[in-house]
């Protein structure tokens, strides 16, 4: 709970709205894995309490089965990851994450609740 992933999707944010001509939304795909559970779960509760934000499911392709052989093998490199297709894609209003501040306390609830749940 560095606040790391808010300022990220706030920068994305901000890019966006002072894009020429502005974008108004941004997608955020995420490979399905068990690596990318925290970032799941920050973009879950990013999604919840923003309006207007969608969470739309991609249509399974073959590539996920390079996430899988990736997540089972050793090796980590980018390469390794890069042939693997989103599984989700999260797609936020631009002006929301533009917006969009860090808050401790609400971070450390999160991460407790991941906790228990786990």
């Amino acid at each position: 709970g560095r606040g790391v992933e808010h300022r990220m999707l706030r920068e994305l944010g901000e890019r966006a709205t002072r894009a020429r001509p502005a974008c108004t939304r941004v997608a955020v795909g995420v490979v399905g894995s068990r690596r990318n559970l925290p970032l799941r779960r920050f973009l879950e509760a990013t999604r919840d309490a923003t309006d207007g934000a969608t969470l739309v499911r991609a249509v399974q392709r073959e590539g996920g089965a390079a996430a899988a052989a990736a997540e089972e093998s050793a090796d980590s490199s980018f390469d390794a990851w890069a042939g693997a297709p989103p599984e989700v894609w999260y797609d936020f209003p631009a002006r929301a994450l533009a917006e969009l501040v860090f808050d401790p306390e609400a971070a450390a609830a999160a991460a407790k609740a991941a906790e228990e749940e786990a």
